[in-house]
């Protein structure tokens, strides 16, 4: 219905987006039942995984129209929804490209907030870091806000966001309400997986993340894998639950574990937190599933191998290669399968000695601090979208530039990988919003030459001109133009007229760029008329 104000979520690559943000979102609805929520999901796959997860799915459902695009947000923007009642618009702080309908919503809903929020709950650093000065804060993703869970993860993001913008809540899905909704849930209850749990003793959990290039290679994985299993399968009547990674390969996964009696291990498509509830201790590769696990009270050990190449890799003060899990102590670490095997039995048989203790107390210090995470970012979400609401006040100038060049660059990254189509729709559509900017005709003028438009192309150019007659970019491509038509004259003509307003420092700079577009021939050309204009 239109007239009632909106919030879009867009979900642009991973789940980890939905999971971080379901919990705020659930009680800005309950607290904001006239709001409406509509989100947007980049790939289908992502929306099929929500639906694996009956608790999530209908929690989402319930606060939120779902969406799976792309598709044209002309009939969204048009049909369902006035653009001026959107009030916030919501995304990850992955890079702008992965959802470039975000940059075409911030355009043409301008009394928007924009707002980044994490797609994992991982620690990125500590407290005690430097802050960096980021001097293009917009260049990683637009924003008015950056929303962290930490404090800690301040200094690792500063390099990409202004670290005024960036405020930090908390971590919404470890208040105790949420994690009472996923672990009583009668999902849960009658699973397959609490059935065969209960049926078991002991039950491990084992959260995977499979090979990757950056930072784990096959045999190593293989190794973690196999030596987990067989530490596991070394109990009488033990079971296994297993969460693969999202984007890990599971037939291959299968494969791996098709040595071990089936009937005592299990893949799962539970939450984290559910499965961590179900067992008696957790295993994890380098994860933030780790603090999933300790939200549950559970005994955690991180069981990895470094290969140095991760930038995430860090480094103790004896040089070797750690995590920040092992850092901040929430995680026991192990290297090797005896190692493993050692602090397996060591959460066995006392699951309240010291070392499981300190894992509670260092999730409790820079996890946990505040039960209400979710509930003040809903009320920062309300109260800001209060403020750009009274009195409702249009972009300033800056801003407005800033979102039609990232536009821009995106249509330029569209014309190198040769889509010039889907270049010139969206730049049609920014001329309709943006009448007055030359940037928008220059470009359109250039497309449709490139696709052998002539005459509309001069006509924009032209445009481009009128709007702002010392634009640089548009006089070197309308030059280059109209001597590509033989029309030599009228280029120097537009040369000479362009370089009586130029200083010195703006004349060398057009003279460089005028060689660099054009033939030698042709720049010898304009050069000559230029020359003689000095000389009269």
């Amino acid at each position: 219905m239109k007239g009632q104000p909106v919030i879009i979520l867009i979900v642009a690559t991973s789940f980890g987006e939905v999971d971080w943000i379901l919990p705020a979102l659930t009680r800005f609805k309950e607290a904001n039942p006239g709001w409406r929520l509509i989100t947007l999901f980049g790939h289908k796959l992502i929306f099929d995984i929500l639906r694996t997860n009956t608790t999530l799915y209908q929690k989402f459902d319930a606060v939120s129209d779902l969406n799976v695009v792309p598709q044209e947000l002309d009939s969204l923007l048009q049909d369902e929804i006035n653009p001026e009642d959107v009030r916030l618009i919501l995304k990850d702080y992955n890079r702008d490209e992965f959802a470039p309908y975000k940059t075409e919503l911030a355009a043409r809903c301008p009394q928007a907030l924009v707002i980044n929020y994490p797609h994992s709950n991982h620690i990125y650093s500590r407290r005690n870091e430097p802050v960096t000065e980021c001097k293009e804060p917009d260049d990683h993703s637009r924003h008015d806000f950056f929303i962290l869970s930490s404090p800690n993860d301040i200094s690792h993001w500063s390099r990409l966001a202004h670290h005024k913008k960036i405020k930090s809540f908390g971590y919404p899905r470890y208040d105790s309400w949420w994690i009472k909704c996923l672990i009583e849930s009668e999902e849960l209850q009658k699973s397959d997986e609490a059935q065969l749990a209960g049926r078991h003793n002991p039950v491990f959990f084992y959260i995977s993340r499979g090979p990757h290039p950056n930072y784990l290679n096959a045999d190593d994985y293989q190794y973690l894998l196999s030596s987990f299993m067989e530490k596991a399968m070394s109990y009488p009547g033990s079971f296994v639950l297993i969460k693969a990674h999202p984007r890990q390969n599971i037939e291959e996964l299968h494969r791996l574990l098709s040595p071990y009696d089936q009937d005592r291990w299990m893949i799962s498509g539970l939450h984290l937190m559910q499965l961590s509830a179900l067992s008696d201790v957790v295993v994890s590769g380098w994860s933030s599933g780790i603090l999933d696990a300790l939200s549950v009270g559970k005994p955690v050990i991180e069981f990895w191998r470094f290969n140095g190449r991760d930038p995430d890799c860090r480094r103790d003060s004896k040089g070797a290669y750690t995590t920040i899990y092992r850092e901040l102590n929430l995680a026991a670490p192990a290297n090797t399968a005896a190692e493993l095997g050692n602090l397996l039995q060591e959460a066995l048989t006392d699951p309240d000695d010291q070392r499981w203790q300190i894992q509670r107390q260092a999730f409790a210090a820079h996890c946990h601090q505040t039960d209400n995470a979710a509930g003040a970012l809903a009320d920062f979400f309300l109260q800001e979208a209060e403020k750009r609401r009274q009195p409702a006040k249009k972009k300033k100038a800056g801003e407005r530039y800033s979102i039609v060049q990232a536009m821009l660059n995106h249509v330029e990254k569209m014309a190198e990988d040769g889509d010039l189509t889907g270049g010139r729709r969206w730049l049609e559509f920014m001329l309709q919003e943006f009448p007055s900017d030359s940037r928008v005709h220059n470009s359109l003028g250039v497309i449709l030459f490139n696709t052998g438009e002539v005459i509309p192309a001069v006509d924009l150019l032209v445009k481009s001109l009128n709007l702002n007659e010392d634009y640089l970019e548009a006089t070197v491509n309308l030059i280059q133009i109209l001597m590509t038509l033989d029309r030599d004259k009228d280029a120097g003509e537009l040369a000479a007229s362009f370089a009586k307003r130029q200083d010195d420092e703006n004349m060398r700079r057009f003279l460089r760029e005028l060689e660099e577009s054009l033939s030698a021939e042709q720049f010898n050309h304009i050069r000559q008329t230029l020359s003689s204009l000095a000389g009269n």
